[in-house]
């Protein structure tokens, strides 16, 4: 076989001249057009091999050949396209074959198409003649300017791209080829210029309420009210808890600064929405959701282009407090220490005569979840109970003690 080199190509970008290589494609951010010059074409016996971002790295093969059965009475005359590497092609399969789709000028190629990929050859026109018979199988027999979608994975990312045919049984005739450098952008077949972008919709609105007293992020819900405009164009929201004495430095750089665990993030539903954190939710900080502490709630709306200009970030919630459980009033007895680390507990100061002491601990719904008798001046002891809110309770010199930890 020969190997079409495709020599005396003649490329461009239209806004910014020439550009030779994927790096400055990408950077351009734009349609990146390749004219073949002259027209390239393969015959019976010829490969065409096609470097969509001229990389010096081929990315689709065509071919054509023939074959003869019966002694001479039965000719076969066929053209293949293969998507090397991780490429695709936009079209179906039937049964084993996979057929290219033939494209008009105007019609989209983006992720909403179908594409077909792998080693595979597909089947672009297949013409079976015998003396009294004509078979064709595949969408590009006897086609003038069609459009072949075509995917192409550049370094991880997936850039659209379309290639021009014409195409009969036997022969392929490439003509011009591009495409959208921004990655995840769709292209229109035949087209020069970029589709326009919509950036990702900043959210109308956000809310929290204080729901619980589990003294974690199930404590903290959040209302969303999306933009007018739909969502559509956010491929993700993220829910930042920001502590309300950071929240006027907290900006979009620093969102999208934050380690993923310091967000929570959501798939837009093209409607308002209304969550509940997680019980292990942490703020921007790293720290763990917790009450007795006043946040601000903010969200970003990720682009769903690869494109960091698109993504928007919504203004502050009003501040919002996750109190303490309702009725409950912690003693202040003078050098008595309530504390946890982890799940151990620890105790000091609370007894001056050695005696005996009877300490409880409730859940939040009321439930005494321990009981223990602890006695000296300071005790220390594993408690092994879920993350959570808990009331600590004691008698101490004839007062009566209550002291609220948190086990995270």
């Amino acid at each position: 076989m020969n190997k079409n080199l495709l020599s005396r190509l003649k490329s461009y970008a239209l806004t910014a001249g020439a550009i030779a290589g994927a790096a400055s494609a990408a950077d351009a951010q734009e349609v990146v057009y390749t004219d073949v010059d002259p027209d390239q074409q393969a015959n019976i016996g010829d490969s065409l091999y096609l470097d969509l971002n001229n990389d010096g790295t081929d990315d689709f093969l065509f071919f054509a050949n023939s074959f003869t059965a019966s002694a001479g009475a039965v000719v076969v005359e066929r053209v293949f396209g293969v998507a090397l590497n991780n490429n695709a092609m936009a079209g179906a399969q039937s049964g084993s074959y996979l057929y290219p789709y033939v494209l008009d000028m105007g019609d989209t190629v983006n992720a909403a198409e179908t594409f077909q990929g792998g080693s595979t050859a597909q089947t672009m026109a297949w013409q079976t003649f015998t003396s009294s018979f004509s078979g064709e199988y595949g969408n590009w027999i006897n086609v003038t300017d069609g459009y072949l979608g075509l995917r192409l994975d550049l370094n991880g990312a997936t850039h659209y791209g379309w290639a021009r045919f014409d195409m009969v049984a036997g022969q392929a005739t490439l003509k011009d080829y591009a495409f959208e450098a921004l990655a995840c952008l769709g292209i229109e077949a035949g087209s020069q210029t970029s589709m326009a972008t919509t950036a990702a919709a900043a959210v109308s609105a956000i809310s929290g309420s204080d729901i619980g007293d589990a003294g974690n992020g199930t404590d903290l819900e959040i209302s969303i009210t999306i933009n007018a405009g739909g969502d559509a164009n956010v491929d993700a929201y993220r829910v930042f808890a920001v502590k309300a004495e950071n929240a006027s430095s907290f900006d979009q750089a620093a969102a999208e600064a934050v380690v993923s665990g310091n967000y929570t993030e959501v798939t837009p539903t093209g409607a308002d929405i209304t969550l509940t954190l997680d019980a292990a939710a942490n703020d921007v900080d790293g720290e763990a959701i917790a009450s007795n502490r006043t946040y601000r709630i903010f969200v970003w709306s990720g682009a769903n282009c690869d494109d960091s200009q698109l993504n928007s970030f919504s203004a502050p919630s009003e501040e919002v407090t996750l109190e303490w459980p309702a009725g409950l009033n912690e003693s202040n007895i003078p050098g008595l220490s309530i504390f946890s680390n982890g799940n151990v507990l620890n105790i000091t100061n609370y007894s001056t005569d050695n005696a005996n002491k009877q300490l409880s601990i409730f859940n939040t719904n009321g439930q005494m979840v321990t009981s223990k008798v602890v006695s000296g001046a300071n005790s220390s002891m594993n408690l092994n109970l879920a993350a959570g809110l808990y009331i600590v309770t004691m008698n101490v010199n004839s007062v009566q003690h209550s002291h609220k930890i948190i086990i995270q």
